[in-house]
């Protein structure tokens, strides 16, 4: 029993051996960021002088001077593998006038985001991603900021900026009619929002100057010093009249008593 046990096993062996002498190669090499073409994925075997050929990936590509293939030698051992699948390189997604793009890296899957300069909006998508086809997507542009000019209110005028309409940063000057005084700033600036700032001032009935209101308060000082002088000067007249009247009675009492008397 264990003379036939040893013989099947030494028969197994010496298959084995046939087979490897016959020169079959088992799956080929493994390839980073690649594979061998669909035709060979599904084979667990391959027969002496068999060649095995190479894809990358999407989106990769062989780097220069790679080899495409292996081939199954007499020994059941593949030729070196010498292949590197490198990630595509997409180039410069595209320059945008009035603007820039930060791209640290131009290679498949990697993302070039857009800006613009101040005083523009960007008009489109500001990222593009490198593929296998290439940049996706279309180079955005960028486009001048523009304000609509504010509603002109009453007794203003514009005497510079007359638009009709104004680019970012420039400004539009006012100034009140005569009599009217200026409430806020009298130069507004068109804003990266498309507004204006500060906001259009506007314009009030002009109040006296306070020099007027100076001389008037002078002016009431004396008023009340020269009233007050003549209120005193009737006061000392007054006291005189008191004071002839009262001689005078004092006289008729005199006259009086004399009368009495004799």
């Amino acid at each position: 029993m264990a003379e036939t046990l040893v013989l099947a096993l030494l028969a197994i062996c010496m298959a084995g051996l046939a087979r490897v002498t016959a020169g079959d190669c088992l799956k080929p090499p493994r390839l980073e960021y690649g594979s061998p073409t669909s035709e060979f994925i599904s084979l667990t075997s391959f027969p002496v002088g068999a060649e095995v050929i190479y894809n990358c990936y999407l989106g990769y590509l062989f780097q220069e001077g790679s080899s495409t293939f292996v081939t199954c030698q007499d020994d059941s051992t593949w030729t070196p593998l010498q292949a590197t699948c490198e990630p595509k390189d997409c180039g410069n997604p595209g320059d945008i006038e009035n603007g820039y793009f930060e791209a640290p890296d131009t290679t498949f899957g990697e993302r070039a985001t857009y800006h613009c300069d101040a005083g523009y909006n960007m008009v489109g998508s500001d990222m593009r991603l490198c593929t296998h086809d290439g940049w996706n997507g279309q180079v955005p542009t960028c486009k001048i900021i523009r304000c609509q000019p504010p509603k002109l209110s009453a007794n203003i005028q514009i005497v510079a900026g007359f638009g009709p309409v104004y680019r970012y940063q420039e400004t539009i000057t006012y100034k009140c009619n005569e009599g009217f005084e200026m409430m806020g700033d009298n130069v507004i600036e068109c804003n990266e929002d498309s507004t204006f700032v500060p906001p259009p001032p506007t314009c009030k009935h002009q109040f006296p100057p306070i020099n007027i209101f100076k001389e008037m308060i002078a002016m009431g000082r004396q008023l009340i010093i020269k009233e007050e002088s003549m209120i005193k000067t009737n006061y000392r007249l007054l006291e005189s009249q008191r004071e002839i009247l009262r001689l005078k009675e004092k006289i008729i009492e005199k006259a009086e008593q004399y009368i009495d008397e004799n």
